[in-house]
């Protein structure tokens, strides 16, 4: 499904949700947590998961990419601690905006089971970067990668699918495939 659509049966589902932008309504958070209102959620789990109140909270008020926006111009990118942030706001476009920011999008489910789960964006303070100009890749490796082929948007639904299988729902919680 692309960003802004909605079947009719998803809207009704939905009615009475917490909007996000553009008045599309944010993704469920499960059964319990649907009907509460964002901020409130937010000030339960910060006062009772002390990581989370250490962790710059981003997506606050009507334009969560404003927020982002004005928290990267006041300097988040040198001030974030342990590359993470953390949002209860799932919307596509804003999931779009961390990672065009350079945010990989990480979801975790607080207290397993509990079905209310917050997105964990980090902001790798180092990383890599592949020079294909320098790359050298050894014959004997060649040799092996005969039997494979690269391809691109062939078969994502099955990647996703077959991540989960092998890994598990680690990060690859039911609101980020939704979003995939």
């Amino acid at each position: 499904r692309q960003a802004g659509e909605s079947g009719r049966g998803e809207a009704a589902r939905m009615a009475g949700h917490e909007t996000g932008l553009a008045g599309l309504p944010e993704p469920p958070q499960g059964p319990k947590w649907a009907s509460i209102n964002r901020a409130y959620l937010r000030a339960i789990i910060e006062s009772q998961i002390p990581p989370y109140r250490a962790r710059p909270y981003l997506g606050a008020g009507q334009s969560p990419e404003e927020d982002l926006e004005q928290q990267l111009a006041a300097g988040l990118s040198l001030t974030l601690r342990e590359d993470f942030c953390w949002s209860l706001c799932f919307h596509p476009s804003f999931v779009r905006r961390l990672c065009f920011e350079g945010f990989l999008p990480i979801c975790s489910e607080i207290a397993n089971g509990t079905g209310l789960y917050v997105l964990l964006p980090k902001l790798h303070t180092r990383r890599c970067v592949l020079e294909f100009s320098e790359l050298r890749v050894p014959k004997s490796a060649r040799k092996r990668a005969r039997g494979f082929r690269i391809s691109v948007n062939q078969a994502f639904g099955r990647v996703i699918e077959g991540c989960v299988e092998q890994h598990g729902e680690d990060w690859l919680h039911p609101p980020m495939r939704a979003l995939l």
